[in-house]
């Protein structure tokens, strides 16, 4: 019979389904069972406190034990993302014990995966957090009897990626044509993209207790924390003159300590409706502009390409690579360090403010190589003189 009273345990009016709403060990755990049935769902909740009071019991330990291991115990930031993962995967390996996963074993579900036509990308990150969890099987979690939860890794190879969709930057009439097209409150931050560098996450966690200014000066500047960085490294955001003028702008109106707000709440992403649809708007304006057909890259294009625009724009400017590494964040430079002296903050600016501007040169077309699966073409963006800051306002 059901047990009554059960704390943690509540039933979805709607669906039908059973959820887990318990704190154990300090954690938080709220997932659905995937169950109707009641005493399966108990059975489930016991289960799962098994697992967090005692995980290393005498039974085998299946791959269900250890991605709930992995969710309640881990730290990662795209969390919620192994969570959806790991839903999509237990119906193929939740049951199977670890010592018996490998490659062989989980070709059904990456067999769907490609009827579904996911890329290669794709489907490597569905294959690398199953490693990450076997190599936690194999390295930090104990039975009772001091043996690892795994005591040899299956060889899980990722796929040869054949098939990723090349960079995009954007030419600068390109960014003429989309941007009238952006909702109002999406301008502010794709033109911040524009002019920084900074990734989708980047833009939307952005504070404004981060906010700095340059002694003596009226230079601004952003400092991200290492406890909000990806690489748990801080990063130096500096300004040119187009964000500059959009920090002061929005100051005055802020309404929370994130700087980019919709209706006085923190964006969670630039890829939203808005976006899309400006995107889709200047597909269908694009090849009356410029008498080309659209690239497809360009009807694809993602709120990252700002970042690859802004490293293209950067080196036609000449700017040497340890100062694009140094404005963009890229930790693979040894020399670049997230403690800069005013002087080298100066420097950073005034490299910056090369691409506040389109660069007026006598030749200033450039080509852009496209490929696309077997075939490559060519493409002419034909850089025309036009005012940015025009965008905003």
């Amino acid at each position: 019979m059901p047990r009554k009273n059960i704390k943690g345990l509540y039933k979805d009016k709607k669906t039908g389904y059973y959820y887990i709403n318990k704190q154990m060990k300090g954690i938080r755990i709220h997932q659905s069972t995937g169950l109707r049935n009641r005493i399966a769902a108990e059975n489930e909740l016991d289960r799962i406190i098994d697992i967090c009071h005692k995980p290393t019991c005498l039974r085998e330990i299946t791959f269900r034990d250890a991605s709930i291991r992995h969710i309640i115990s881990s730290q990662r930031k795209d969390l919620d993302k192994d969570a959806g993962k790991l839903a999509r995967l237990y119906p193929f390996i939740a049951h199977i014990e670890l010592k018996t996963i490998d490659r062989f074993l989980l070709e059904p579900f990456l067999t769907l995966l490609r009827l579904e036509n996911k890329k290669t990308n794709t489907i490597n990150s569905y294959l690398a957090l199953i490693r990450l969890i076997l190599r936690k099987c194999n390295r930090e979690w104990k039975r009772e009897d001091g043996n690892f939860w795994l005591t040899s890794l299956p060889h899980i190879p990722l796929e040869s990626v054949f098939d990723a969709r090349m960079p995009y930057p954007l030419s600068w009439p390109e960014q003429d044509l989309l941007f009238p097209l952006l909702p109002e409150h999406l301008k502010p931050p794709i033109l911040f993209g524009l002019n920084t560098g900074l990734r989708d996450s980047e833009i939307c966690n952005l504070k404004w207790s981060y906010l700095r200014r340059v002694p003596d000066s009226e230079s601004l500047y952003f400092i991200i924390p290492a406890s909000s960085q990806k690489n748990k490294k801080s990063r130096l955001i500096v300004l040119n003159s187009v964000g500059h003028e959009i920090i002061k702008d929005l100051w005055h109106l802020k309404s929370n300590d994130y700087v980019f707000n919709y209706k006085q709440n923190k964006l969670t992403t630039l890829r939203n409706d808005g976006w899309l649809n400006a995107v889709k708007n200047a597909v269908g304006r694009y090849e009356n502009k410029f008498l080309l057909p659209c690239p497809e890259e360009f009807k694809r294009l993602r709120i990252h390409d700002l970042r690859h625009t802004v490293g293209r724009r950067l080196r036609a400017a000449e700017v040497p690579e340890l100062d694009i590494a140094a404005i963009l964040g890229h930790s693979s430079f040894g020399g670049v360090t997230a403690h800069y002296a005013d002087a080298e903050i100066f420097h950073l600016v005034r490299q910056l403010e090369k691409i506040a501007q389109p660069q007026k040169q006598t030749s200033s077309s450039t080509i852009r190589a496209i490929t696309q699966k077997d075939q490559r073409t060519n493409q002419l963006d034909i850089n025309k003189s036009s005012n940015q800051r025009s965008f905003y306002h």
